[in-house]
């Protein structure tokens, strides 16, 4: 997935205007997370009437029919006036090592992939492995409840990139959105950590779920920053690099929450599977809390680009902006 994603982000760093590559980074969010969101109750309902292989088939058809459609439509680039010989000298194989070295030594790059590490990696995390389990285990959700839940927060993880990356665009900021949100996020998190010891109200459940997914957003904000500080001849390098940290942050936080758990589990276990108890849940937020607290501090070394890339000489000032 990570070789379709970053080629996207190449795309519309080529077909787009910097101050239109964040709208289009929620963009592209917003259709990954369609998919996600296609794969709860949707896929769920798809394997009880046709089965779990037929199922399989269909996804293979579709994405098929997906990768035809853009090997004959879609275009690298629109027409260029660049010479073969530029077009070759960009992908030379000793220069590509050089550019590769230099982007992972650009320290700007690096605020932005601990800053999704911290966002969308908790986030990931949540959703893809430990919300279910919180919801069967601590409010004795039957699997079908629970999946509705995890749907409701797919929903709002569709809303979030698109409403980040257009605000980002509209107001010529990529830092100051970052910084307003992130704190939210962490909020959200503690509330989920101490209210009611570790088990919010259930009426209060959704509200909270909707808000971890809008406020988790600026992850979305995350390639336009990396874009934005690289020179524009390794786009392709700096949004690689900067996807890291998201991924390496679901990957991680998917280990450590289940660690804190195991490590308050009491002992029981149903039908081979163990139970954790609501006080389990609650370290295990707190944990992540401390995750997002260090993303937090690391966003403020976060380089405010005014939306344009800093090698153009065209970078939007404060005053720029104000005329």
């Amino acid at each position: 997935m990570s070789l379709i994603f970053i080629c996207i982000m190449k795309l519309v760093a080529e077909w787009f205007r910097d101050n239109e590559f964040a709208t289009m980074s929620g963009l592209t969010l917003f259709g990954g997370n369609l998919g996600s969101m296609v794969a709860t109750t949707p896929l769920y309902l798809l394997v009880v009437a046709i089965g779990w292989r037929a199922s399989f088939h269909v996804i293979a058809l579709i994405t098929v029919l997906f990768g035809v459609l853009t090997w004959n439509f879609v275009a690298n680039r629109p027409n260029s006036t660049d010479s073969m010989a530029e077009k070759r000298s960009k992908t030379e194989p000793g220069k590509l090592k050089q550019q590769l070295l230099e982007t992972i030594l650009n320290k700007s790059i690096w605020p932005t992939v601990t800053m999704s590490f911290g966002l969308y990696g908790t986030m990931l995390a949540l959703k893809g492995m430990w919300l279910g389990p919180y919801l069967t285990q601590v409010y004795g959700m039957s699997r079908d409840q629970a999946t509705n839940y995890v749907l409701l927060s797919l929903v709002a993880g569709l809303i979030g990139p698109l409403m980040m990356g257009f605000l980002s665009d509209r107001i010529g900021r990529r830092k100051l959105p970052i910084m307003l949100f992130t704190p939210l996020y962490l909020v959200i998190w503690l509330l989920l950590a101490f209210w009611n010891g570790g088990m919010p109200p259930l009426a209060a459940l959704p509200y909270l779920l909707i808000m971890l997914g809008i406020f988790c957003s600026p992850a979305a904000l995350t390639w336009a920053c990396a874009k934005e500080v690289s020179h524009p001849s390794v786009v392709g390098l700096a949004t690689g690099i900067a996807n890291i940290g998201g991924f390496l942050g679901g990957a991680v936080m998917q280990f450590l929450f289940g660690y804190i758990l195991d490590l308050n589990w009491q002992g029981t276990v149903v039908n081979g599977l163990r139970i954790y108890p609501v006080e389990a849940y609650q370290s295990a937020f707190l944990v992540t809390a401390g995750v997002v607290f260090f993303s937090l501090l690391t966003t403020f070394f976060i380089k405010e680009t005014y939306c344009q890339n800093i090698y153009t000489g065209n970078t939007v000032t404060p005053e720029k902006l104000a005329e």
